[in-house]
């Protein structure tokens, strides 16, 4: 009855008014944390089968929220409340940008491959104000998982947000291949570069990092991600894969966006597999990009990803779609010879 609620509400007012507008109005109704509090009432039960580690983060589930929708940790507890255990915060800036000239987004709910696009370019309230907001967590910081986004528009702007934030976050997410910012660092494409800015934040924290890498092609960029793959196992990083997929849209200042949704997931599928088996397993892998359901979240793990990243999905499916891919994963699970999520990864590969 609630998914039909939903439902209703999508396709006839946050399909009908135009994308900015909805993406406002549902921002505003997430910071108020308090209406989602009945939504999820097994938040913090745990299911031992769930269980992960990831670079050696202990995880109770494989399912994390991934960039993009807490931009500055305003809205973690009403995700925490939807069902996320595994909450990315970010991308954070040093200081306050305001990103680009609007209109941010562009979508198609309803093509045969529904898509989704933005152009915002980052915004950010600044580390600093992102501190204060995670310290208002509370209690509730420890029973949840961070992963903090970093971002500048250079490597010491990117050290700046670790100084502030590295103590806040379990997991050091690095954005080195955002599509839609004039000046961002493109370090997955300069690796002597990248592992200089991995030895520095190094120095500052000992959490683990990961990378998030583009949408690769792999019919052209196959040799590159090979690359950069072996380089994250050298330098004992892990990858989120992937960022959103670069297209051309008149609609936008750039006059380009960031394609995320069910049309990037076979493109996931593939990139997830080549990580993996170039790396021997020895890579742990946030598989991000067109997850939407418990299936397609148990065929990933299978194919080498340790996590797996939901975005659009809380668009298409509401508030309550973390708990329904809970379920639904179980099932899957429960079907399988596979007795737990470590036992499954990979093994859909052989």
């Amino acid at each position: 009855m609630l998914d039909l609620a939903y439902d209703f509400i999508r396709e006839y007012f946050l399909y009908k008014v135009e994308p900015d507008t909805s993406h406002h109005v549902g921002q505003r109704f997430l910071e108020d944390f308090r209406w989602t509090f009945w939504l999820v009432k097994d938040r913090f039960i745990e299911n031992p089968v769930l269980r992960i580690k990831l670079a050696g983060v202990k995880l109770s589930d494989p399912f994390i929220l991934a960039a993009g929708w807490d931009k500055n940790g305003k809205i973690t507890k009403s995700m925490v409340y939807c069902g996320f255990r595994n909450i990315t915060i970010g991308s954070v800036r040093p200081n306050i940008y305001f990103g680009n000239k609007r209109p941010w987004f562009d979508r198609d709910p309803h093509a045969t491959l529904p898509w989704y696009q933005n152009s915002m370019g980052l915004p950010s309230e600044g580390a600093e104000t992102v501190a204060r907001y995670l310290k208002s967590l509370g209690e509730l910081r420890e029973r949840i998982k961070l992963i903090i986004g970093y971002s500048g528009n250079s490597a010491e702007e990117i050290l700046q947000v670790d100084k502030v934030l590295g103590a806040y976050t379990n997991i050091r997410e690095l954005d080195v291949s955002c599509p839609n910012v004039p000046n961002g660092t493109r370090l997955e494409r300069d690796l002597e570069s990248l592992e200089t800015l991995v030895n520095s934040l190094n120095v500052q924290y000992k959490t683990p990092i990961s990378i998030k890498i583009s949408q690769y092609q792999i019919w052209k960029d196959k040799i590159e991600l090979k690359k950069l793959a072996r380089k994250a196992q050298d330098l004992g990083l892990f990858i989120t894969a992937s960022n959103t997929l670069s297209r051309t849209n008149k609609k936008f200042e750039m006059k380009k966006g960031g394609l995320s949704g069910p049309i990037l997931y076979k493109d996931t599928v593939k990139i997830t597999k080549l990580i993996y088996q170039e790396t021997e397993n020895e890579v742990p892998i946030i598989a991000t990009g067109g997850i939407e359901t418990g299936r397609q979240a148990f065929e990933i793990i299978g194919y080498g990803a340790s996590a797996v990243g939901f975005l659009t999905v809380l668009i298409r499916r509401g508030p309550f779609a973390p708990s329904r891919i809970r379920q639904e994963f179980l099932s899957e699970l429960s079907l399988s010879p596979y007795s737990s999520v470590e036992d499954l990864r990979g093994k859909l590969l052989r």
